[in-house]
């Protein structure tokens, strides 16, 4: 069997050992929040002209295109879509490393490696949970893989291909970011030591004016279409604590609080990837270099965060550590490669271990409901959208703040939004027969958003407004019905 042969098997046994857990989640009830975050999006840009101010980011993100120009193939089962491009994207992943991975340490050795990066559970979870930012993991692990071979082979094909990388990675998520600021002071570590010697400067430039210039058009487009500078493709806020505890969001404000959760992800790192931790510990040769250039940055990019106090959740960033890991099996010495199958033996144990201690996992979330147990994930949000839905009349909510009964209500031909100006929003409200608000101080730290609704008019969750009457409350949501 040749090499591509052999990789193609691998990746069809990942893929169909991640579409049989994401199928398990689905019977039991979970539904991921990332999930219906970009289930929501795509039914906002079809049907609204102005859905990029409505949701406050530009409709250039690739997972946000590719799920537009495949839902009308899927038709009303468009929503299985981030679960298809989450199972696939991390399996392609396995199959472009694993011909490189069996160079470095034979058949066997590849496919233990294999079996041990599909069943690690933060890939696990990537895979199932995480929708179509398996895209951004695909073109990081591109730019690890041309970064080393610019080191190696100091091929100008490997420049060009990482500068594509690099563009599609800031257009994937808004955590490349980050991670491509933070890859600036360790770039010259992929470089050749005499290049850099002689020519810093232009080095900077090959590798990094694509990422900058990219950098800049989103700023550009931010300042034109929103009025704000960002560098952000979609909003810096990721998902809530859903299925880890740890995974919760961090207040703007504390320092000192901020940093101690760079530890935190040290910590988790160790846990989940002990053998990328280890291995950069042991860089020592000139050809670990790009290795260890790529790790540094996934550790500088949370600091980054932290230190600017943006939104910050470690699975934003955890999930990146796999790249570097199959770099690693692909660079690894005859002498470590025992050790490199041991410790990541050990690290599936140790990460499922860690997720069975208390405080690690929710009691009803994706790792119950992967084992099993039926979970009932935003019952409310479910209630809320049938609710709506069975209504032939139109209904005023906050798209940024209500995405999941959005998500629910399968579709937004009867839904109106608020203006995307803050300002706009203190005004008149747009006519509607529906009002769907929440509480003007329900910010808790499981919400990623706020009912902008409510917080221009705080009265309006407990009072309504005239010619208004109550037609459903259902947990923390109301909706005021128009007296006809």
């Amino acid at each position: 069997m040749t090499p591509r042969a052999y990789a193609a098997v691998l990746f069809l046994l990942v893929a169909f050992w991640f579409g049989a857990a994401a199928f398990t989640l689905l019977q039991e009830g979970y539904v991921s929040d990332s999930v219906l975050r970009e289930i929501s999006t795509y039914l906002v840009f079809s049907t609204h002209a102005t859905a990029a101010r409505d949701l406050g980011f530009l409709p250039i993100s690739l997972p946000v295109l590719g799920y537009g120009a495949l839902a009308p193939l899927l038709g009303p089962l468009h929503p299985v879509l981030p679960y298809v491009l989450g199972v696939v994207g991390t399996a392609l992943l396995v199959l472009a490393a694993v011909p490189s991975i069996q160079r470095q340490i034979g058949r066997a050795g590849t496919l233990l490696m294999v079996v041990c990066v599909a069943l690690n559970p933060i890939v696990l979870w990537f895979a199932t949970a995480g929708g179509g930012k398996s895209i951004a993991l695909f073109l990081f692990y591109g730019m690890c893989v041309f970064l080393c071979r610019i080191h190696d082979r100091h091929d100008l094909n490997a420049y060009v291909k990482f500068a594509f990388c690099g563009v599609g990675f800031l257009l994937a998520d808004p955590t490349a970011t980050p991670v491509c600021l933070a890859m600036l002071p360790w770039i010259p570590f992929a470089a050749r030591p005499a290049f850099v010697v002689t020519q810093p400067l232009a080095f900077y430039l090959i590798t990094c004016t694509p990422v900058a210039m990219t950098l800049c058009a989103l700023v550009y487009l931010n300042w034109s279409v929103f009025g704000y500078v960002a560098p952000f493709v979609t909003p810096l806020n990721g998902g809530p604590g859903q299925d880890f505890p740890w995974n919760r969001v961090l207040p703007t404000a504390g320092l000192s609080y901020r940093m101690a959760e760079l530890l935190r992800f040290l910590l988790y790192a160790v846990v989940f990837f002990p053998s990328v931790v280890m291995f950069s510990g042991l860089a020592r040769a000139s050809r670990d270099m790009p290795y260890l250039a790529i790790v540094l940055s996934l550790v500088t990019a949370p600091f980054l965060v932290l230190v600017c106090g943006l939104p910050y959740h470690p699975l934003d960033y955890l999930p990146y550590l796999a790249a570097p890991l199959l770099v690693l099996a692909q660079r690894v010495t005859p002498s470590r490669r025992i050790a490199l199958l041991g410790v990541q033996i050990l690290s599936v144990g140790v990460g499922w271990g860690a997720l069975a201690l208390p405080g690690w996992s929710s009691g009803h979330g994706w790792t119950e409901a992967l084992g099993g147990t039926p979970v009932a994930l935003y019952r409310d949000e479910m209630k809320v959208g049938q609710w709506i839905t069975q209504r032939d009349r139109t209904t005023l909510l906050d798209p940024l703040a209500h995405y999941r009964v959005i998500a629910f209500c399968g579709h937004v031909g009867k839904l109106v939004f608020p203006p995307g100006d803050a300002g706009a929003i203190q005004g008149r409200l747009p006519a509607a027969d529906h009002l769907l608000v929440t509480p003007p101080d329900s910010s808790d730290a499981q919400d990623a958003q706020v009912d902008r609704i409510s917080q221009s008019h705080p009265d309006l969750w407990a009072d309504g407004l005239p010619h208004y009457s109550l037609a459903l409350e259902q947990g923390a949501y109301r909706i005021w019905e128009r007296v006809r």
